[in-house]
């Protein structure tokens, strides 16, 4: 099983494709331009829905065909034969169509199976901020469109009001599209008779999908080119995605069933993730070390394109992530720059303890900050009046474990002008934000690794609080997503802020921001916390 993501912009030069419905604007813009692109089923859709002050309905020009726009950044191909795979009985009616689709094997009616997330953080239905309320296929543009709907209760219960804000005030929000397939076929290798005789091997009454029955077909018969993993991939789709050969081919894969479960809104859209692969394995004038990646995959870049690559990468999750930049190179520089950042200096943990937690956590979220777990641990311990502890923790360099019990994330958004300026040092040498992680990134590619305090095995003081950590850990980390779209505003009124500083807070949101930032927030640190296993033991033996 494959894990797919398609990134799309709010908007491009065409218009929209991410659309706030019933409001002034929209209405204006349907008037005039509505009836042109968007399909009946979904206009008559949106006549028959009653606006509600409490809910934002969006339009969401989702993904097309291959056929018609070519593979997309992540050089994969959505055929349009599967795209269009519906059930006899659809009726373009989503209240009879819905339960058909939650069950659908694959195809735009899956949508109905789909969540509205934030950021991807789609592990947990529960934490989804809305629903699919409406899918359909727009066979004149050869795209699917569909309609969501957020709620702000959603939005506050998942730390995320920044987006709600956003759709509130009819900005066209990046959405990103995540999707399973069984394997996908390579444009430039794949055996088209073999792959056309292993989907004639399909029996409904032996397999659930066509595309199940091509795996079960590929496993006592290979097929050239289908790929169930990334790893089978060939070396061309893994080291020159969407490049174009010496005979005129294109590197791509087809992928004939896709089934969708997750639209999130996130940071950053199509438009700019598009513009970050260049060439790989080309003569260049930079070459990143090949310890910036798993199984020492070398990238390049070519001359006049060094600063425009440099400027965006982007995240891998789940199972496999297909990115513009192979997936092995982000989660791998994530960890070398990780293991090379320094701790936050004792008297700045302390001084942050001094303030309320949540306007601290907050503050230090919002310029992009995320605390180690041992940081975290002994700002916690220095506020509930065990500093002891917390030394004598620090100095066995033991930390609590790691819990992934449901949490609610920290919603305040009030933020201290003292931690701002306590905390403005160390931008450069913590931050998230997209140019000091990347210039970190570039630099720690050429240095050495400093040896760092790291965990080393469970800690005999696992009293309550100590367990409680952990929950409270991973609320502050699913927090951060929705603090840091203040983080302009923090910038641009930080006394004592550098000039490069401010110009930083100047700058467009999708330059403050990259997919770099995204794998940051779902990776960094979590090796330093102990296991579960190791817990579990603790527990036992306490």
């Amino acid at each position: 099983m494959i894990y797919k993501e398609s990134r799309f912009s709010g908007s491009n030069e065409l218009g929209p494709s991410v659309l706030p419905l019933f409001t002034r604007a929209t209405d204006a813009f349907f008037e005039k331009t509505a009836s042109s692109f968007v399909v009946p089923e979904v206009l008559r859709y949106i006549e028959g829905v009653r606006p509600e002050n409490d809910t934002c309905y969006t339009l969401v020009n989702a993904l097309g065909s291959g056929e018609f726009f070519g593979s997309n950044a992540n050089a994969d191909f959505f055929d349009e034969s599967g795209l269009i795979h519906r059930p006899t009985r659809w009726t373009g009616d989503p209240v009879l169509d819905m339960a058909i689709g939650q069950k659908w094997t694959y195809g735009f009616p899956t949508f109905y199976n789909a969540k509205v997330f934030p950021h991807h953080r789609n592990q947990d239905p529960a934490k989804a901020i809305g629903d699919v309320v409406f899918a359909a296929w727009n066979p004149r543009m050869h795209r699917v469109e569909l309609v969501t709907k957020v709620t702000p209760q959603q939005c506050q219960a998942q730390g995320v009001t920044s987006i709600w804000d956003k759709l509130k005030s009819c900005e066209y929000a990046d959405v990103s599209m995540g999707s399973r397939v069984p394997g996908d076929l390579c444009a430039i290798h794949a055996d088209w008779k073999l792959f056309a005789e292993a989907q004639r091997s399909y029996n409904p009454r032996v397999h659930s999908s066509e595309g199940v029955a091509v795996a079960e077909f590929h496993k006592h018969t290979p097929i050239p080119g289908w790929a169930k993993t990334r790893k089978e991939y060939c070396s061309e789709m893994l080291h020159s995605p969407n490049s174009i050969l010496w005979n005129g081919q294109k590197v791509f894969v087809h992928n004939h069933y896709p089934k969708f479960f997750d639209i999130s809104y996130v940071f950053v859209g199509a438009d700019r993730t598009a513009k970050a692969l260049i060439h790989l394995s080309v003569p260049s004038v930079l070459s990143l070390p090949s310890l910036m990646f798993k199984e020492g995959y070398d990238a390049t870049f070519q001359g006049e394109a060094k600063t425009a690559a440099l400027k965006s990468a982007t995240a891998k999750e789940g199972e496999i992530r297909k990115t513009d930049i192979p997936s092995q190179f982000v989660p791998a520089a994530i960890h070398n720059v990780t293991s090379r950042e320094r701790d936050l200096p004792r008297e700045v943990l302390e001084e942050l303890a001094s303030h309320p937690m949540g306007p601290a956590m907050a503050t230090s979220s919002g310029l992009g900050i995320v605390l180690r777990p041992r940081e975290f641990q002994r700002i916690v311990l220095i506020q509930s009046g065990d500093g002891a502890l917390a030394d004598r923790l620090d100095s066995a360099g033991r930390v609590f474990s790691r819990c992934d019990a449901e949490c609610q994330p920290q919603s305040t958004n009030e933020f201290l002008p003292e931690v701002v300026k306590l905390l403005l040092p160390f931008l450069q040498s913590r931050s998230i934000l997209h140019e000091p992680l990347l210039t970190r990134i570039v630099v720690s590619s050429t240095s050495p690794a400093p040896t760092m305090c790291k965990s080393a095995g469970a800690s005999s003081y696992l009293f309550e609080p100590l367990r409680k950590m952990g929950a409270r850990y991973t609320e502050y980390r699913d927090s951060i997503m929705g603090h840091l779209p203040y983080a302009q505003q923090l910038l641009s009124n930080a006394e004592g802020a550098s000039p490069s500083m401010r110009k930083l807070a100047a700058s467009p949101a999708t330059d403050l921001f990259s997919p770099l930032t995204i794998e940051y927030l779902q990776s960094a640190f979590w090796s330093e916390t102990e296991s579960p296993s190791t817990t579990k033991q603790a527990k036992a033996g306490a």
